[in-house]
């Protein structure tokens, strides 16, 4: 492994393989990087496949990093993922050092993580630190018709409740309904989400009737992932109004801050 430009590291595919159709879990040996020792769940990193009409790099969160090994979850949904899709075991791969600023985590709390679909990716590596840190995590999880990547999940979780919008397993409705139908008996200290824009706006809107705090993990679509091209730029309240860029000063956010799209 060396690093082939600042803050980009060469990696080696050890494992690409698809979990669930169009779903990818990418494991890539980039050694023990201080950069990547010290990731806070949340963070991203951009991949450069380094093919010339493919120049923008992809951002993807990361999902856990242990002993040297960064995994990644992607879903194939265009040219860039579709090529990464295909790399193989042994070929080289570049990716940038943990982006943005992940989730806020203190001592010994009760939380709930709430994720939609996708928004599974970066639970594994969220969980376990919630774990080191003490912890008590129920998870609520939502997926269109079939889960994947929950045994990475459950290892962690005291509780972990699943709702499939056609009925297919667990509760049959949205994650906020289940939220809704199973979670007031023991309210949590703090949440965190990652998911559908649509979702963490509905979740945030809940974490406030109840009063709880919530941090969200926000999905923009990036140019450069470094805050020069603004092209991910979202309002926050904070008390007032200001423009804040999802690549750099997220993508995690306190979602009672967020303005979003039905506040504007």
């Amino acid at each position: 492994m060396h690093k082939i430009e600042k803050n980009v590291v060469q990696g080696i595919v050890r494992r690409n393989r698809e979990i669930h159709p169009g779903i990818f879990k990418l494991e890539l040996e980039v050694g023990r990087q201080p950069s990547f020792m010290e990731y806070q769940p949340g963070q991203f990193v951009n991949v450069y496949l380094g093919e010339k009409d493919l120049l923008l790099p992809r951002p993807l969160s990361i999902s856990m990093y242990q002993d040297g090994l960064l995994c990644l979850v992607y879903q194939v949904i265009g040219a860039g993922t579709l090529r990464l899709a295909k790399r193989g075991v042994g070929d080289g791969l570049a990716v940038s050092s943990p982006l943005g600023k992940g989730f806020v985590i203190k001592n010994n709390q009760k939380v709930w993580i709430v994720a939609g679909g996708c928004g599974i990716a970066p639970l594994p590596g969220l969980c376990r630190r919630l774990v080191d840190m003490g912890c008590e995590i129920a998870a609520y999880i939502g997926f269109r018709q079939e889960a994947f990547l929950l045994e990475e999940v459950e290892k962690f979780c005291k509780q972990v409740h699943v709702a499939s919008q056609k009925g297919t397993m667990g509760y049959q409705g949205t994650v906020l309904d289940l939220l809704q139908d199973r979670g007031k008996q023991n309210p949590p200290n703090q949440m965190y989400a990652c998911g559908p824009k649509e979702m963490l706006r509905e979740i945030s809107k809940y974490a406030v009737k109840e009063e709880v705090d919530i941090q969200v993990s926000l999905e923009e679509r990036m140019g450069c992932g470094y805050g020069a091209c603004l092209g991910c730029s979202v309002w926050i309240r904070d008390p007032v109004l200001v423009r804040r860029k999802v690549c750099c000063d997220g993508p995690v956010f306190d979602g009672k801050k967020v303005v979003w799209d039905d506040e504007t």
